[in-house]
């Protein structure tokens, strides 16, 4: 067996794999006690394999293959050609965009730079010349150029073997559609005669002809004629047989046929904010385009049967695509006619237009004709023979900007400045390299919408490459032109997978630099254009005076002693905006009215024309891409296509019994449940009287605080406001919502305002469009649910059902009256969906058979803090399996509620020692203090973000508790980490083990970079005398020894995770704007191992649940269930609950049965095994002067001196010499390998293994139960001033050491004092806090070094990794029996 190492060039190189044994043992399936009912039209099952057989593993040896090399700028080879630079990821965005805007010229020159950075004949190389050869041919066949078929002869017979490619069945495919269209009569023949023969030579006749979408049934008619062969009549069965129409009609109507019966809109009048004036017009306007473009549509497609399912999917799917194209336009539309009705009153003065769509029209106008100017220099710069900086610069972002209509563009720039100032705040201003890389990203989703919205593609439905190749095998054979034992279906379906990548391609994704060109220029000009008309009264004579002034204002503020470029918007604009939000593009971020298309490659999914991707890259991380590409190729990110497929296709309606009970209290304008307020009762206090400065200080940060929350409850409510009028527009629809992944694999659903994982308000107005009868468990299970979200969720599953019969008087009144009945609902935990859930159970309950009911409400099965459930099972911890409801039991434990016990324990035994913290806190500890930190902990929460979580909850339930909430926040965080390393022991292991593998990964060197860095040393020394001092190439080398290895693992459902942790550089850029310094992430960068330490532990659990909500959802929609989930809570009908409760419980059972960790631990040794990493043993041992002595000789025998700069990368080029020869086939090599004598030697020799290195704690405080024993005033005081920062997010900032007991209580009156005085200062500079912040980490960074210098020795040795912790004996397979797992 072998690992496949997939380099960046897409070549595959065989290597031995180091753990065997580990890895054959694939998974065998899990034989399910469960009755499987497969739903009929079930795509295809799962591949029943957990785990990869090898891990894919990239490689960058090549500089050819590596994306990140730049190409200086040259004088192309193409006479007439600019010069051309970059890097690959540049150059290849910049060919995509000439090709799609005809400038073929360009694009050629291109393709000949890119064919420098790939491998001769390599697939990427070979698919950028085919792209060229399409659009040629495309543009020969539609008659767009003047040119005949010599330019695509030329460009394979001599620019394709320049560069060193060889033709392929597209290649040819495309020559001879280009013979048949633009020749005739005998030169037609020849050409096509001459490169069918060399078809036949290569044996290629199937793939070519099948090639469906390129030759047709007419092309190959021809080619028979031209080319007579022996017919083969022997016809092929259908390889995909279709369903029946009428069969699917049916099946949609049983399902359907129980939907809420229709709501007339008249009805449903939603009040508008009083603030928002006529802002809820634009919105409105934009979401009339679902009924308005509907009612086109029925015109439309008169003629086509809309009875029918076909008929009816058409025009669903019509109607998306419109509404998805149509966006812009739409916007445009909106704005004219407002402008028209302001010119139709005779208003043409600036201080009597009251809306904002006036205002985006003229500059959207006067935006268009600058952009259309600036196109035209941008052609005029192709052809400028002395280019200069303006001239180059067009050259790299002109072909971008023509990507789309300068009508759309400048409407998308405007919209999306608008938006982004919207949602941020208008009062605040932007980073300006922020607004730019906004607007490009637009601009690139909306040029790939553009080309989406035109590929041929759009015409076939979700299983249309199925059926192109099914007729393509049945064609062929009809016609001929295959012989009798030619036809390979999977070679067919391979090469259609392949062409489908030209089908569904688009632009190359933009990289940074083209980003800020674009974005620049384009802002540049909205700037310019943006122009608004102020008057004023002269105070003195009276007079009315007008100016015009920018509507932007760009600014310079110093943020960490560097000048950082504002954007700032005006006064009069940011009050159009409060009452008037921009409202466009909404059509592309709503929920959609038609199945998502299904996920079939990372492009190829979602949105009908929109882009979104399968994966969401987090900080530009490059690896992760190519990673998840290469899993792809090989198929092993099926799995997350078919659960990403399962979520997609779960249709959904709005529950209209709650819809009315919501806008009826929305209407109120009062403060109903989460709802909120419209004019929130918040009074500010009088204004002190005196002159005492303390007082004032006070009054006014108070005063603060409460408009703050004035202003929260606000921007609140127009968020709500906004979520309830896409609740209105689909109130009689079934819509979907398309899902991708993040770079673990977690699912999220791409419209952002509307979808599952929206706030309570949001869930109790989802139901299921198809619905399901209750059957004989699905009544027990709702009044379950009703209970659960009303927040009995603790007691047994029978007290649960018995709560529901128990309040079936106040079920009755709430959904008889609910507001102005006893309210009974808003006392739950999540009202909303407990109304929701009332009004099913009261239906059920009063129908004549319940069991025959037709449910449409989700119920939710929730997991018990998933991720100690995930680290219980991998450590086989019996405690920790008991607190999350792994092992079975009569009721359900509460972790949350043990981890308060525990507490409250500690405090009693403090107690009773006289603590005055315990005395504060007797009888104040409860579940809701430590839950929020009991959940976060195991996902890496410092002990800083735990004492801002506690303070946060004392404050909430004990704000008599006052300022001392600080020391007893830091008291209780403590006594709660305690608590957790008691309980999860074996999961406090597995985390530590965690840590210590990343850390030992984050600090190693690959051998391709001790190769690079071997080679520059032994040139260097080879050719110098003096070796005293560095020479500029090992300087050079020197600047290579960095850290680049990001922690990277594969998930059990086969994606390959890397942590994007990396500290970027800072690359500067020229633009239009401004020169601009953009993070620029490459795999050239350093990783953050501080982040990369501490991410890992947690990442590794977020996959983990990943992968088990994936399956469950496979597994689900195999056995006939509708499914959803939110991360670690799962939905399904409630007839289904108990199926479902058996599938997730098996497939939990299913990944957990594996060794996981022992899995993890074997495929790092394959991944990083041949790196060196830096470890350090104590000094003033006897290990240490035998280093010590060794290398005394190693630097005599170079002669070197161990302080010089070069040897400590003198010795790891000896040791990775070592171990080279060490691992050679060559007995001779091996046996000279054994006998070199090194620092790593010396320690294997040693014999001591990890016993003798010094071992740190790499995750700090955020380990599971950790309890750090150094304090501070200074951490104290910190989390004070920052206790207004989320206490719901992970915090990875710096180490924070609480103190012991007495140390606290030893601060409690000093730190009273010194707070009063930090307060006082709170308004101090920014210039000297960033000199007291730089100072305190230099001083750090002294002590650290002075600490490592005197106490350890650092050495490079072979990365091997720690012994997987001693699993404990729990037994996965005991939770089947668990009722309370998920419940």
């Amino acid at each position: 067996m072998g690992v496949a190492i997939v380099s960046l060039a897409t070549h595959t190189v065989l290597i031995p794999f180091p753990v065997k044994a580990k890895l054959e043992g694939i998974y065998t399936p899990f034989v399910d006690s469960v009755h499987e009912t497969v739903h009929p039209n079930f795509f295809r099952p799962l591949d029943e394999s957990l785990f990869p057989t090898s891990p894919v593993i990239l490689e960058a040896n090549d500089a050819r293959a590596s994306g990140e090399r730049l190409l200086s700028r040259r004088r192309s080879s193409i006479a007439g050609e600019p010069e051309i630079g970059g890097n690959r990821y540049e150059l290849q965005a910049t060919y995509d965009a000439c090709l799609q805007v005809g400038q073929f010229s360009r694009a050629r020159a291109l393709a000949h730079r890119l064919g420098e950075l790939y491998p001769p004949n390599s697939p990427a190389l070979v698919a950028i010349f085919n792209q060229y050869l399409r659009r040629v041919t495309s543009d020969l066949t539609l008659g767009q150029r003047t040119d005949g078929v010599e330019s695509v002869e030329g460009w394979i017979e001599n620019d394709m073997k320049k560069a060193g490619v060889r033709a392929d069945p597209m290649t040819y495919a495309l020559t001879i559609k280009a013979a048949l269209h633009r020749l005739s009569g005998s030169r037609r023949d020849r050409t096509v005669r001459r490169y069918w023969n060399m078809v036949k030579e290569l044996e290629l006749e199937s793939e070519v002809a099948g090639l469906h979408n390129i030759l047709t049934d007419y092309d190959l008619g021809t080619i028979s004629e031209i080319c007579p062969m022996e017919l083969d009549t022997e016809d092929l069965d259908e390889y995909l047989p279709e369903a029946s129409g009428e069969d699917r009609a049916e099946e949609i109507r049983e399902t359907q046929g129980s939907q809420q019966p229709n709501t007339e809109s008249a009805d449903l009048h939603i009040r508008e904010i009083d603030q928002k004036g006529e802002g809820m017009k634009a919105l409105k306007k934009t979401l009339s385009m679902f009924s308005s473009m509907k009612d086109t549509l029925e015109d439309t497609l008169s003629s086509t049967d809309t009875n029918t399912v076909e008929g009816a999917e058409q025009r669903q799917k019509e109607r998306q695509i419109r509404l998805e194209r149509d966006a812009l336009d739409s916007s445009i539309e909106r704005w004219r006619k407002d402008h028209e009705t302001l010119q139709r009153l005779h208003t043409a003065s600036d201080r009597q237009i009251k809306s904002l769509g006036t205002y985006l029209f003229r500059w959207q106008q006067i935006l268009a004709q600058r952009l259309k100017e600036e196109i035209a220099l941008c052609e005029a710069a192709d052809t400028e023979q002395e280019p200069n900086y303006g001239t180059t610069d067009r050259r790299e972002y002109g072909p971008f900007l023509r990507l789309v209509n300068p009508d759309q563009l400048a409407a998308l720039t405007i919209l999306t400045v608008f938006q982004r100032f919207s949602r941020s705040g208008s009062t605040h201003p932007m980073r300006l390299s922020h607004v730019v890389t906004s607007v490009s990203r637009a601009v690139e989703a909306e040029a790939f919408a553009e080309i989406l919205s035109n590929n041929l593609r759009q015409k076939y439905g979700p299983r249309a490459k199925d059926h192109m190749v099914t007729k393509s095998i049945n064609r062929l054979a009809k016609i001929g032109l295959l012989s009798r034992n030619k036809v390979n279906v999977d070679k067919i379906r391979k090469l259609w997978r392949n062409q489908d990548h030209y089908l569904t391609s688009k632009i190359q994704s933009w990289p940074v630099t083209i980003h800020a060109k674009v974005g620049a220029a384009l802002c540049s000009h909205l700037l310019e254009a943006a122009k608004i008309t102020i008057y004023k009264e002269d105070p003195k004579t009276g007079k009315h005076l007008s100016n015009v002034e920018p509507v932007f204002q760009r600014m310079v503020r110093y943020e960490h002693g560097k000048r950082r470029a504002y954007i700032a918007i005006h006064p009069i604009m940011v009050e159009k905006l409060a009452v008037e939000p921009p409202s466009g593009l909404i059509a592309k971020q709503v929920p959609m009215v038609v199945q998502p298309r299904p996920w079939t490659s990372f492009e190829d999914g979602g949105y009908l024309t929109s882009a979104a991707g399968f994966l969401r890259i987090k900080n530009g991380e490059v690896s992760q891409k190519k990673y998840a590409e290469a899993a792809m190729e090989r198929g092993d990110l099926q799995g997350y296509f078919d659960g990403l497929n399962v979520l997609g296709e779960t249709g959904w309606r709005i529950n209209s019994d709650v819809f009315q009970v919501m806008r009826e209290a929305w209407n109120t304008g009062d403060a109903v449940a989460n709802i909120a307020p419209e004019n929130p009762q918040i009074e500010l206090p009088p204004r002190p009287a005196n002159s005492d400065m303390m007082m004032y200080r006070r009054w006014s940060r108070e005063v603060v605080r409460l408009e703050n929350a004035r202003a929260g409850l606000h921007s609140e409510r127009c968020f709500q406001n906004f979520q309830l009028e896409i609740a209105k527009t689909f109130l009689n629809e079934t819509f979907y919502l398309p899902h991708n992944i993040d770079f673990r694999g977690r699912a999220y659903p791409i419209p952002p305002y509307f979808h599952q994982m929206c706030a309570d308000h949001v869930r109790g107005l989802l139901l299921f469009a198809e619905g399901r009868k209750l059957g004989e468990t699905g009544l027990r299970w709702l009044k379950i649910h009703l209970a659960n979200v009303y927040g009995y969720d603790k007691a047994s599953l029978t007290e649960r059902e018995a709560f529901a019969d128990d309040h079936l008087d106040d079920i009755k009144d709430s959904t008889d009256n609910p507001l102005g009945g006893k309210r009974w609902w808003l006392e739950a935990e999540d009202p909303w969906q407990c109304l929701a859930t009332s009004f099913e159970l009261r239906k059920a309950i009063e129908s004549p058979d319940p069991t025959k009911f037709v449910s449409h409400i989700p119920v939710h099965q929730d997991g018990s803090c998933n991720g100690l459930q995930h680290y219980a099972a991998l450590g086989g911890d019996i405690e920790g399996a008991q607190q999350v409801n792994l092992e079975p039991s009569d009721r359900p434990s509460d972790v949350y509620t043990g981890v308060a016990e525990l507490v409250k324990a500690q405090i009693e035994q403090d107690l009773e020692k006289g603590d005055k913290n315990a005395k504060l806190l007797h009888g104040k500890i409860s579940r809701k203090i430590v839950k929020t930190t009991v959940m976060t902990n195991v996902y890496g929460v410092t002990f800083l973000g735990a004492m801002r979580q506690v303070r946060k909850r004392l404050d909430e339930l004990h704000p008599e508790l006052g300022p001392t909430s600080i020391i007893l926040s830091a008291y209780v965080a403590r006594k709660i980490f305690h608590a957790l390393g008691t309980l999860f022991s074996g999961a406090h292991g597995i985390q530590y083990w965690l840590g210590d593998c990343a850390n030992r990964i984050n600090t190693s060197l690959t051998p391709e970079q001790l190769d690079h860095i071997s080679q520059s040393f032994e040139f260097d020394f080879d050719n110098r005398k003096d070796v005293k001092k560095p020479s500029a190439k090992i300087a050079a080398s020197l600047k290579n020894v960095a850290f680049r290895c990001s922690v990277t693992w594969t998930t059990p459902l086969k994606l390959p995770v890397v942590q994007p942790y990396r500290d970027s550089k800072i690359r500067k850029i020229k633009t239009k704007l401004q020169t601009m310094h953009i993070s620029t992430p490459t795999l050239l960068d350093n990783v953050n191992k501080r982040k990369q330490l501490q991410g890992f532990p947690p990442n590794f659990i977020h996959s983990l649940d990943a992968t088990h909500m994936m399956l469950s959802a496979v597994k689900c929609k195999q056995m006939g269930m509708t499914f959803s989930a939110v991360h670690d809570s799962f939905w399904t009908h409630a007839a289904d609950v108990d199926r479902m409760n058996q599938a997730l419980r098996s497939e939990f059972i299913r990944m957990h049965s594996e060794d996981v960790v022992g899995r993890l631990a074997a495929e790092f040794k394959a991944r990083f095994g041949n790196n060196l990493y830096q470890a350090t043993i104590p000094r003033g041992t006897d290990l240490a002067s035998k280093i010590l002595k060794c290398r005394g000789d190693l630097a005599l025998a170079r002669g070197l001196r161990q302080g010089d700069p070069q040897f400590k990368l003198y010795e790891a080029i000896v040791e990775h010499k070592r171990q080279k020869l060490l691992r050679s086939s060559d007995p001779k090599q091996r046996e000279e390998g054994s006998a070199m004598v090194t620092p790593a030697s010396i320690f294997e020799a040693d014999g001591q293994g990890d016993n003798s290195l010094s071992i740190t704690n790499s995750l700090g405080e955020t380990a599971i139960g950790h309890i750090p024993q150094v304090t501070s005033k200074e951490t104290l005081k910190t989390a004070l001033l920052n206790a207004q920062e989320s206490a719901e997010n992970v915090d990875l900032g710096q180490s924070i050491l609480p103190g012991t007991d007495d140390q606290l209580e030893s601060l409690n009156s000093s730190l009273l004092r010194d707070l009063k005085h930090t307060l006082n200062d709170a308004t101090s500079s920014a210039t000297n806090a960033m000199k007291e912040r730089e100072a305190q980490k230099k001083q750090k960074q002294e002590k650290q070094k002075e600490k490592t210098g005197s106490s350890s020795l650092s050495l490079w040795l072979p990365l091997h990794f720690a012994n997987v912790p001693k699993r404990g004996d729990w037994d996965v397979s005991r939770l089947r029996s668990s009722e309370y797992f998920f419940s």
